[in-house]
């Protein structure tokens, strides 16, 4: 999936700390871009090793998760993606996948965080010192700063087994879900956010009409993975994880 570490210039962040937190992770490869006020550490995903970025002059796209657009292989989807976000033209509707993706218009000056439409990918952030990453440990161990434990956190997870977003164990440290997306806007200037929902236009009046739906969906869904199924292959967990547990 790879992982990133956005930090504002003045978080008094050390970059050389959160490299080697991520070198003991087992990230090797990663690139330091400046993007407007902000360091990005992009770190990219260890079984592939495939470059997770895509530059057209001074514009980018950095990709973390899995996703596939327009039924392409991944680094064209990533090509494209930054092609229609700068004409203002992604369709939603042709974007799958868990991600989390930064865009950077250079023209503008401004970042775009955007995270796909269920928030699979986990990505968490620190408003006060402008932080956000995919790693809350690391956000943790790399800030020279102490938090406070979330006691109500920690008993929740306890006594559910879950712990439900925003929450975290850190007071001071959020996981980004639909309810405080828009802080990110409030607090990281610079920063604007995106979340790319699908058109729902199918009405369902029966149940044939939601197995229709249904094999018409995921006709279309497999069609459309085609490319990226080829380029890295398929991964079935059979046993759902219960062999885990």
């Amino acid at each position: 999936m790879g992982a990133f570490f956005l930090s504002h210039k003045e978080s008094g962040i050390s970059l050389g700390e959160v490299e080697e937190l991520y070198l003991r992770k087992g990230f090797r490869n990663f690139k330091l871009v400046q993007i407007g006020d902000y360091r990005l550490q992009l770190y990219r995903k260890q079984l592939t090793g495939i470059q997770n970025y895509f530059r057209e002059g001074d514009d980018y796209i950095f990709s973390t998760g899995s996703l596939f657009y327009r039924g392409l292989g991944y680094t064209d989807s990533l090509k494209i993606l930054l092609r229609d976000f700068l004409n203002e033209g992604i369709d939603a509707n042709l974007l799958f996948g868990n991600y989390s993706l930064l865009f950077y218009n250079a023209t503008s000056g401004i970042i775009t965080f955007c995270i796909d439409p269920s928030f699979i990918k986990n990505v968490y952030f620190n408003r006060d010192k402008r932080i956000l990453s995919t790693d809350f440990l690391c956000i943790v161990e790399a800030s020279p700063y102490h938090y406070s434990f979330n006691l109500s956190a920690v008993a929740e997870s306890m006594t559910t087994g879950h712990l439900v977003s925003p929450d975290t164990y850190a007071v001071e440290i959020e996981k980004t879900d639909i309810r405080n997306l828009n802080e990110i806007e409030t607090y990281f200037p610079g920063i604007k956010v995106m979340v790319l929902y699908p058109d729902i236009t199918v009405r369902i009046d029966s149940r044939a009409d939601a197995l229709n739906n249904a094999k018409h969906l995921l006709s279309s869904y497999f069609e459309a993975s085609r490319n990226i199924c080829r380029e890295f292959g398929a991964t079935i967990g059979l046993t759902g994880g219960f062999d885990s547990r």
